[in-house]
């Protein structure tokens, strides 16, 4: 481990700090990087996958690192908490100046919600047709096979609707389990129709 400049200085005044001024010290650090990034733990300059390790552990590990080796000097009108939040401030601003580098830009991994990609990605318009071909074939071969029964008639439309189970069940007036069984039966005369065309 290499040292720094302040490395005597710095272990002279930690050699008189007590354990339960540690512990002390880490509860304060870990209660002041909590308040500090409210949350901001997920994604962005303070996420684990960034900072190689949860954000508190991270910092509270660099200050103390940075003050034991003597890189950070030790002042004398602060205690070690006081130094320790402040290497802990100066660390996090780094973290989020890091992130705004051309470096990490190129790097940064963009969340798009699969449904925005879905929605917006452009179908070759001749596979797009065969779709719209075959999608058509089938919805005619359901109205065909349900023409003659008005409540599957019903639930037919109400599905092409987008309706829920609930609300298809109360505009037949029908209880949910009552138009599960009604479900089942379009179901299979749809799968009948289709074995047998």
């Amino acid at each position: 481990m290499e040292f720094g400049p302040y490395y005597q200085r710095n272990q002279r005044k930690l050699a008189s700090i007590s354990e339960a001024k540690w512990k002390e010290t880490i509860a304060k650090c870990i209660r002041f990087i909590e308040l500090k990034l409210k949350k901001k733990t997920l994604y962005g300059a303070h996420a684990g996958s960034l900072l190689g390790a949860e954000a508190v552990d991270h910092y509270i590990s660099v200050a103390y690192e940075r003050i034991i080796s003597g890189y950070w000097e030790f002042q004398d009108d602060m205690d070690i908490a006081e130094q320790m939040m402040r290497v802990i401030t100066s660390y996090i601003s780094k973290a989020i100046e890091h992130t705004k580098t051309v470096k990490a830009t190129v790097l940064n991994i963009k969340y798009t919600p699969i449904e925005e990609e879905f929605y917006e990605k452009e179908i070759d318009s001749g596979a797009d047709d065969l779709l719209e071909d075959r999608y058509a074939s089938m919805i005619k071969s359901i109205e065909d096979t349900i023409k003659d029964d008005i409540e599957l008639e019903i639930i037919w439309e109400a599905i092409k609707e987008g309706k829920t189970r609930y609300e298809i069940a109360e505009l037949l007036d029908k209880t949910p389990r009552q138009f599960d069984k009604l479900r089942e039966k379009l179901i299979r005369m749809v799968q009948k129709q289709q074995l047998a065309g």
